[in-house]
């Protein structure tokens, strides 16, 4: 069994915390490197755990929680909502009542995000958050998966940044920060005619074949070798011509050293989108917020945000 010293003991993670067997009393404090953060021991305490600013200690989980003992000059609220069944093509527009320390202010600088995004049912997602209110904020939710889904429950973390700095403590984070411009429009294809030489993009439905005019896979660009395709109905399948359209990034911060790749994407809906990829997952963790100055950033999985328009979007992670 592992011995607490008097001076704060190390851990790298909270996952290291959590699996050590301890027993600590009262002001026993530790630091954990990942979050740069340190903790004490409530006796008695049963918070839930987020592993970033209360860990639970498995074989101590019924005697106290470890908390941490400062938030870096911020204040962070976290609460949660169902959506309510979505019919297919519709929106959920519902409020979610957040908690924290004290009051957030509806005029708040704050920063919201959703935890459990990757949760979510396919190509169901995020439209927009907006703080409406008093520790409220307001959630509009898209279904486009081409199905109803069932009510699911969407958890939402917002930060206070109100007075951090006028305080002189800076809020410890990593940022990526990117300009998409795009230059260009993609053009649909609303009949069955594709000019020999120009690129192309498509998402093939069932029933429909573009192969013998250069289609390979969808939304792998092609060159048309050929004007009329086997089959191509509108509303099954969606094409655009990408000849003229293209997308650049300017990296402005970059705390991750991530790699970014971007390219138009198409779906049966014709839905047109620039998705940007990331070498690395990011999105997927807890602690992480993405969004566009100007308009949305959707979250596609842990490595891939879709964007509709020229606009400087951003990730953070708070450390």
């Amino acid at each position: 069994m592992a011995i607490l010293r008097h001076e704060s003991q190390q851990y790298p993670n909270p996952a290291a915390l959590t699996a050590e067997t301890i027993v600590p009393t009262a002001n026993d404090e530790v630091h954990i490197e990942s979050l740069n953060r340190r903790f004490n021991w409530l006796e008695g305490s049963s918070t839930s755990a987020d592993n970033l600013y209360v860990i639970e200690q498995t074989s101590e989980s019924a005697n106290g929680r470890w908390a941490a003992t400062a938030v870096e000059g911020a204040k962070v609220f976290t609460g949660s909502a169902s959506t309510g069944a979505i019919p297919n093509g519709n929106t959920a527009v519902f409020t979610v009542s957040l908690t924290g320390s004290g009051t957030l202010l509806a005029d708040s600088g704050a920063a919201l995000g959703i935890t459990n995004g990757g949760a979510f049912p396919t190509n169901v997602f995020l439209d927009s958050l907006v703080l409406t209110a008093d520790n409220t904020v307001q959630v509009t939710v898209v279904n486009e998966s081409g199905v109803d889904v069932p009510a699911f429950t969407v958890e939402v973390k917002a930060i206070d940044y109100t007075g951090v700095a006028t305080a002189g403590t800076p809020y410890l984070r990593n940022m990526l920060i990117v300009d998409l411009v795009k230059t260009g429009n993609p053009t649909y294809v609303s009949s069955p005619t594709f000019s020999v030489g120009r690129t192309y993009i498509a998402a093939v439905g069932s029933g429909d074949d573009l192969t013998n005019v250069g289609y390979v896979a969808d939304n792998v660009p092609f060159i048309a070798t050929a004007e009329t395709p086997t089959s191509y109905n509108t509303g099954i399948s969606a094409a655009y011509d990408i000849t003229d359209a293209t997308q650049s990034l300017t990296e402005l911060r970059d705390d991750f050293g991530v790699t970014l790749t971007s390219a138009y994407e198409t779906d049966a809906a014709a839905d047109i989108k620039v998705v940007v990829t990331l070498s690395q997952p990011i999105l997927g963790q807890n602690d992480v917020l993405w969004g566009a100055c100007g308009f949305s950033a959707v979250k596609l999985s842990s490595t891939k945000l879709a964007l509709y328009s020229s606009d400087r979007f951003f990730v953070e992670q708070v450390i």
